[in-house]
């Protein structure tokens, strides 16, 4: 799948579609690929979360512009994982 397709994806499913998804792959990746496609999914994610929330911290609401290669808001997730 094509970066651009994997982002939207990403900023557009929902959180059962996209756990769905992974689970989908999963079945039909070997492991190796698999953490691959994890890999490259989680640095998208971590380049999207703070475009959709316009650089601000979800939290504080507090917005922080840096230079292009330096991000101050930082986003994270486990896949696969539920919320405790």
């Amino acid at each position: 799948m094509e970066e651009s397709q994997l982002e939207y994806q990403i900023r557009h499913s929902s959180g059962k579609e996209y756990r769905e998804n992974l689970l989908f792959l999963k079945s039909q990746l070997d492991e190796s690929r698999y953490q691959e496609e994890l890999f490259i999914r989680g640095g998208l994610f971590k380049r999207s979360i703070p475009k959709i929330y316009d650089h601000r911290c979800c939290i504080s609401g507090m917005r922080i512009m840096a230079t292009p290669n330096i991000q101050m808001i930082d986003a994270c997730h486990t896949p696969l994982q539920p919320f405790q």
